[in-house]
Formats: C-alpha cells, sequence, structure tokens
C-alpha cells in the first residue's frame, strides 16, 4: 500500500506522470484458443500469487451472422469470474475488486466505449 500511495502522491504533484501506455498481445493458437500477454506491468500494495479469469458473456448471433439487422452485433452482457489468491484478507480483496472495477480502464473501456482503429500489419 505504501508504494500505491507514493505512486497517487507523484502523479498527484505532477499529472504528466499519470499517462500511461498499456500493451497487450494476443496470439491466436487453434480454433477458439487464444494467448494473451501483459509484459512488465505489476501492480503496487497487495501481491497477487495466483490470478485466472473466465469471461462469459451472451448474445444474439442473428446480428452477427447479418440475418436480422435490428439485433445488435455485440454482446448482451459480460461477466468476469476471477479466480485469485493473494496475500491479503477476503474483505480486502473484495475491496480491491469493487475499487478495480469502478477505475479499470478495461471495464471504463467496455461500458463507455472508445474509438478502435483497426489496422493490418505485416
Amino acid at each position: 500500500m505504501e508504494a500505491l500511495v507514493g505512486t497517487v502522491e507523484a502523479v498527484r504533484q505532477d499529472p504528466s506522470l499519470g499517462a500511461f501506455e498499456f500493451r497487450a498481445t494476443n496470439q491466436w493458437i487453434n480454433g477458439g484458443e487464444n494467448r494473451s500477454r501483459i509484459k512488465e506491468f505489476y501492480g503496487a500494495g497487495i501481491q497477487i500469487e495466483r490470478l485466472s479469469t473466465e469471461l462469459v458473456g451472451t448474445l444474439d448471433v442473428q446480428g452477427l451472422l447479418a440475418l436480422d439487422d435490428t439485433v445488435p452485433v455485440g454482446y448482451e452482457q459480460i461477466q468476469i469470474n476471477m479466480d485469485i489468491k493473494a496475500d491479503c484478507s477476503d474483505d480486502e480483496l473484495d475491496e480491491l475488486l469493487a475499487f478495480a472495477k469502478n477505475h479499470s480502464p478495461v471495464c471504463n473501456t467496455v461500458c463507455r466505449p472508445v474509438p478502435v482503429t483497426v489496422k493490418r500489419v505485416q
């Protein structure tokens, strides 16, 4: 927590330190299998020993398949199931997850879409 508080104070004093570029890569393996990697990124305060996520989404494929223009192409809802083991109490972990949901760039982007550019690279 001391490192997190120090980081917050440093950004408060110099807002330019808040600019951050997040990089993740995703590689198709086979069929529905993909591998995502996030390198050189870590959190402060709580030590995570194990973290795995399962995303479950519901959608109507009529939109995806262009069978009905009134059906949205995207998901109707997404649930994230997280299996976490960390060096903190269950209450602290629940508090961290609630904070992360409300302040996560990924959750925020899914809930408040931003422009996305798709570019083919050689």
